[in-house]
């Protein structure tokens, strides 16, 4: 991969990969409630490379087998549960583990974070802004890159430099200024990663302007819409597996909520920067692009009725993990510590990643194996893999 850095932000990092092998589409077949989260990327070498990060199992967190190995040309429909030969066109993968700290095949991690800043947070808000600060430095023995933003009812607002009580050289407000149902600023990073400096900076930021959260109008925040705005926005690395992070304590606006005037009292339009997705649709993009979807959640906000979104159900579809907070109003009340998340473990050194060879000629073509948790959690898996042409 190229790097490089622009001359008033010599912080941020801006990478890009030319990938050829993507999923567009990735079921699972299982009787567990939520997934694990599994992307595939192209090696350096040109190999085809499947990421499946570590489970938690009673707990811990386990490193997943993946076992059954077998490609099939073209788009194939199957229950996942009875076994298909393999194509004439195309062999079975020849699959291997990837050490850790092997950057470059698929030891690469992209981390998004969505804080909510409002005042339904109170303390926890400026507390959990230093957390990240913190828990930055703890991957450094990793290739991760970073993105942030604050979230309520917008996100990634900033008011111009004169007005801004944000003055470092990384805070951004991508979508404009405030709207007028959120008139905070909520800024973000912009669409380009950062390194671990770059986001401590931004943090930083954050919590010496949060303090115990700032206005906030309804109880639901935008935190659709703010994921949505990471997922598409920024600029992530094709090869990398990708983390979101999303801090809160309440449930999430939805297009039904903002259709209805429900965002904070405010009907938003489609073409709206601040339109919130549909859930069940927003669900399966994540899965199927490999995206998890970790929360930092007050239990109290782990509910919803129509037209809200319960966000414990994006956890769940995108295999992501859930760790509630209660007492979080200082640093040393707080019962969270982010470098603990089963999310951050799964992507150290708790984590299974192969690098598979593949020897067909195949555009298209359909990968299924089964990942086998301890002997007591399974899941049989099927992608539609399409190669795409190289720049």
């Amino acid at each position: 991969f190229s790097s490089s850095s622009s001359s008033d932000d010599e912080e941020v990092v801006e990478e890009t990969v030319a990938g050829q092998f993507k999923a567009s589409k990735i079921s699972f077949d299982s009787t567990e409630e939520s997934n694990p989260s599994v992307g595939f990327f192209t090696a350096d070498d040109g190999e085809l490379g499947i990421r499946v990060s570590g489970v938690e199992n009673n707990g811990d967190i386990v490193k997943p087998e993946l076992e059954n190995l077998e490609v099939e040309e073209g788009d194939v429909t199957s229950s996942g549960m009875v076994p298909l030969s393999v194509s004439a066109t195309a062999t079975a993968l020849s699959c291997s583990d990837i050490p850790t700290g092997s950057a470059g095949l698929g030891d690469r991690y992209d981390v998004g974070i969505s804080l909510d800043t409002t005042g339904s947070m109170g303390g926890a808000a400026g507390v959990f802004a230093d957390e990240i600060v913190d828990f930055a430095n703890e991957l450094t023995d990793l290739d991760v890159r970073f993105a942030g933003i604050t979230v309520g009812d917008a996100y990634a607002t900033k008011r111009g430099d004169d007005m801004s009580a944000f003055t470092d050289s990384i805070s951004r407000g991508t979508l404009g200024e405030p709207p007028s149902f959120d008139s905070t600023e909520r800024p973000d990073t912009g669409t380009r990663l950062l390194n671990a400096s770059a986001l401590q900076t931004f943090f930083s930021e954050v919590s010496d302007w949060v303090g115990s959260g700032r206005a906030g109008g309804d109880g639901p925040e935008n935190f659709l819409g703010s994921i949505d705005f990471l997922h598409e926005q920024v600029r992530w690395r094709e090869d990398a597996g990708r983390v979101i992070i999303s801090i809160g304590d309440n449930s999430s606006h939805t297009s039904e909520s903002a259709d209805n005037g429900q965002l904070n009292g405010t009907t938003l339009e489609p073409d709206s920067p601040w339109y919130p997705p549909e859930p069940a649709e927003f669900e399966e993009q994540l899965a199927t692009d490999g995206v998890s979807v970790n929360l930092i959640w007050n239990p109290t906000g782990l509910s919803a009725s129509a037209p809200y979104y319960n966000m414990e159900n994006l956890a769940k579809a995108t295999g992501g993990s859930i760790t509630e907070f209660s007492s979080c109003t200082s640093a040393s009340t707080c019962d969270v510590e982010l470098t603990e998340l089963p999310a951050i473990r799964a992507i150290t050194s708790e984590r299974t990643t192969k690098a598979c060879s593949l020897t067909t000629e195949a555009d298209e073509f359909t990968v299924r194996f089964d990942i086998n948790v301890a002997d007591s959690r399974f899941w049989k898996v099927e992608a539609l893999i399409n190669r795409a042409a190289l720049d």
